[in-house]
This record gives C-alpha cells, structure tokens and sequence, in this order.
C-alpha cells in the first residue's frame, strides 16, 4: 500500500534523523551564504531604482513586474530551485550510504561533487522546465493582479477586503491551483531523474525521458504516494507550528520584557531547529520511496 510504503520511509528517515539533520544543514549553510548577497544586492537594486530610501508593498510588487524585477525575480528562483535540486541529491546519496555522520558526510559530498557538473546541468534545465510549465499560469494571474487590484495599495485589499479584491483573489488562487497541479503531474513522470543522474550513467539532458519511460504505467501509484508524502509532512509541520504557538504564549505581558523575549527567542529556536530536522527527514524519506521504484 502506498501508505504503508510513505510511513514505513518516514520511520527509517527518523531513525537517522541526525545523519540527515547534519547533512542538510550543511547544505543549507553553503546556499545561504551563496544567496543572501544575492538577494540583497536584487534589494538595492530595487531601492536604487525607486528613488526611494525604502520600499512600499506596492514598490516592491511594481519592481517585481517589471522587466528588470522579473528577471532578477527568475534568477533568484532558479537559483533557490538549483539549492534545492544539489539538496536533495546529497539527502539521498547520504540515504544510500552507512556508518556513522563523518562517514554519511563524506560519501554524500563524494558522490555529489563526482558527479558536480551532470547535476548542475540537470538542475538548469530542471529551472527551464519548470518554469516553462509556471509561466503561463504566473502570466495570467499577473495580469489578473495588474488589471483589477492596482487601483489602491495593496494594505488597502488587505484590510479592507473589498468584493473585488475577493473575486481577484479567488481567480488567481484557482489559476495558481491548475498550474500545481499539471506541475505535480509533470514532476510524478521525473521522480527518478535525480537518482538517475545521481546513480547511474544516465546523462542529465535523458534523465527526464528516462524517467518518464521507466515510470510509464506507475503515474497514479506515484501521485499517491507524493501527496500522502506531503500530507505527512504537512500534518509534521503544523504540529510544529502548534507546539511553537504553545511555547510562545507562555510568555508573560507583564513579567517582565527580559523573560518574554528569552521564552520568544526559545519558541523561535525551537521552530528553526524542528523544521531543520522535518525538512532533512521528509527529504531522506522521499528519496527512500524513489529507492523503492528505482532499486540500488
């Protein structure tokens, strides 16, 4: 059963949570430090153009609509996308590798930096498909929001919530939905890619086909799969949320500001540290269902 096969991938992914837990976020620790300056030179740049000292909602959304803003908007997209795709692929060399954390750390770095450039071509034309597929729907709804919701700020719609605002939103919502969804149908075909070229002598610029070959006749059982997947690590999430909330409503309002910001800064670094762990292992426990349709 495709639930039998998600849970029984999340157990053992918590039982080397740790190993998994190290390994993202020694990944994670090497994007940051790639994409921050990134980003906050696509900020100054925003300022420098607005003539402005900062930046209102509807600045940052005129920025972003824009030709040069659209462009950065991608670059930073794709980027976080090819963080993403180098994540995963170290999540689920470590998967296949024993031994304890420096052993699971070196394997995993190994296996990726062989096999460096295959997955950065991989990831490219990874961006390219996805943001084809995304395209026409981030069209639409852009158009949407330019023609009906630029009237007024957008603090406005937010507070005010008039009937057009609803109407818009709700189209931009369903447009958002069809585009999802035929990118989920889309993804379930490259579920092996990664593997593919991560494992085998498959080139990136086949991986997909191949993928899409060997998964011909299993799209319904991976669909499933993928959304209890989801669903598991979604039910994770807002436990976490929930117990965050919890921690931080202890604070006291009038014991003092010293206390309430310790118990606030705790519920924070309880919420990082949980998410860190529920991301290594809801990404280890993914890559050990592909394991399951794509055997060592």
């Amino acid at each position: 059963m495709a639930i039998g096969t998600v849970l029984s991938a999340y157990g053992y992914a918590l039982k080397r949570g740790y190993l998994f837990s190290a390994v993202y976020l020694s990944v994670q620790i090497l994007a940051f430090a790639l994409i921050v300056p990134f980003v906050a030179g696509l900020i100054k740049l925003a300022v420098s153009l607005s003539d402005q000292s900062a930046l209102t909602d509807q600045d940052i959304a005129g920025f972003l609509l824009s030709p040069v803003g659209l462009i950065a908007g991608i670059l930073v997209i794709a980027t976080l996308l090819v963080a993403e795709v180098l994540g995963f692929a170290l999540i689920a060399s470590a998967q296949r590798a024993g031994g304890g954390l420096r052993q699971v750390l070196r394997a995993s770095y190994e296996r990726v930096v062989g096999r460096l450039m295959r997955l950065l071509v991989f990831a490219v034309l990874f961006v390219l498909r996805v943001l084809l597929i995304a395209a026409p729907f981030v069209a639409i709804a852009g158009y949407l929001y330019l023609t009906r919701l630029t009237d007024y700020d957008i603090n406005y719609y937010l507070s005010t919530r008039p009937a057009e605002f609803l109407r818009t939103g709700a189209l931009i919502a369903a447009v958002l939905a069809m585009g999802a969804v035929l990118l989920v149908v889309r993804l379930s075909s490259w579920v092996l890619s990664v593997h593919l070229v991560l494992f085998t002598d498959t080139p990136a610029s086949h991986a997909f086909a191949e993928s899409a070959a060997r998964t011909e006749g299993m799209k319904l059982d991976i669909v499933r799969k993928i959304a209890i997947w989801l669903v598991v690590r979604a039910l994770a999430a807002a436990v976490i949320g929930g117990v965050t909330g919890f921690v931080a409503n202890l604070a006291p309002i009038d014991g003092g500001l010293r206390l309430a910001l310790t118990i606030v800064l705790v519920a924070v670094m309880i919420w990082a540290m949980a998410n860190l762990v529920l991301n290594a292992v809801s990404l280890a426990a993914l890559a050990r269902v592909i394991d399951r349709i794509l055997p060592s």
